[in-house]
């Protein structure tokens, strides 16, 4: 369960539609929790208590209290963006990262952070220029 203040659960709960549309499911209780029953798979590895707080608190921040202001598309599309991208890591979050960019990029990642350049010799690089 989720505890939301009275604007946020106003938001969600004016909001329902759109926010379902956007593949986040929820069911309203005590109009100030919130049990979230899916979320989209682009935010599975998120925090799903930390992540919909985030996306009403951006939508929130869109119509700036004016209850009347009409979210779009774009906006929901802004929010869940914005929520996917990490403030900050803590250790394990950035061990976890290492260890995916290793996969990734395999032993370049060791040169690309050192910024170890290849041994050239100049003089035979000259003499192909002439």
């Amino acid at each position: 369960m989720i505890t939301l203040s009275k604007a946020q659960a106003d938001l969600a709960k004016q909001q329902l539609i759109m926010i379902n549309h956007a593949g986040i499911h929820f069911i309203l209780k005590d109009n100030s929790k919130v049990q979230v029953r899916q979320f989209p798979a682009l935010l599975r590895e998120q925090d799903v208590s930390r992540s919909f707080v985030a996306i009403i608190d951006f939508l929130l921040a869109k119509i700036n209290d004016d209850i009347t202001v009409e979210l779009s598309q774009q906006d929901y599309i802004q929010a869940i963006a914005n929520t996917m991208v990490l403030k900050e890591y803590n250790r394990e979050e950035s061990e976890i990262l290492l260890i995916q960019a290793k996969k990734q990029l395999n032993e370049q990642l060791s040169a690309s952070l050192t910024l170890n350049s290849v041994a050239l010799d100049l003089t035979s690089h000259i003499k192909q220029l002439l």
